[in-house]
């Protein structure tokens, strides 16, 4: 009765998720095709030894960083607005900004126009969790 009972829950839980985290990116991306993705961001940021101009906020540790709190970068009032309650980085929030990072924050100094392909997205956030050492896994 017990393991009946624990398999309906995790097939709840599992169900749920699915359902709140519907047509956002999962964890499960391959950190090397992030890489490549990831020069689309190179074109304004860095971001562990993949490089890049320096226009942008290096991305290293970016994963669980609260929004706007990176030392000595000037980010834009609207994304300081946006990060004042205290978000942090994590999967959905940046799969939210990643395929719209205007209509997340209206007023970003971000020109990026967004991703528009789901599994890019997992990829480029499982890259840049591999360059946040204290980053959950998959």
């Amino acid at each position: 009765m017990r393991s009946s009972l624990t398999l309906v829950l995790s097939l709840s839980v599992i169900l749920f998720g699915s359902l709140v985290g519907g047509g956002h990116a999962r964890a499960d991306g391959d950190p090397a095709k992030g890489l490549k993705v990831f020069n689309k961001c190179a074109i304004c940021h860095s971001a562990g030894a993949a490089g890049g101009a320096q226009t942008g906020l290096d991305l290293t540790d970016v994963f669980g960083r609260r929004v706007a709190a990176a030392p000595n970068f000037d980010f834009s009032a609207a994304l300081r607005a946006f990060g004042a309650d205290g978000k942090t980085w994590d999967d959905a929030l940046l799969a939210r900004f990643l395929a719209d990072p205007g209509g997340v924050v209206p007023g970003t100094n971000m020109a990026f126009v967004g991703l528009k392909r789901e599994d890019e997205t997992r990829h480029l956030i499982a890259f840049l969790k591999s360059l946040t050492p204290a980053a959950p896994g998959p």
